[in-house]
């Protein structure tokens, strides 16, 4: 899944078995402005990445 479109859209929850699934995240399009998005995907993208100074910064 696309992290931005994530962030912006959210994921509803499912179920992928009777003992599995994941819960709800919920939409933030309309509770961050386009910085906050891309401030928060930045972080996101260099705290889970094996060399984060190598990626491109979002803005």
């Amino acid at each position: 899944m696309n992290l931005i479109k994530v962030m912006a859209l959210g994921i509803a929850p499912q179920n992928l078995s009777l003992t599995h699934g994941f819960g709800l995240m919920p939409a933030f399009a309309d509770r961050l402005s386009p910085q906050q998005m891309a401030d928060l995907a930045n972080y996101v993208r260099s705290a889970v990445a094996f060399d984060g100074k190598t990626l491109p910064i979002l803005r």
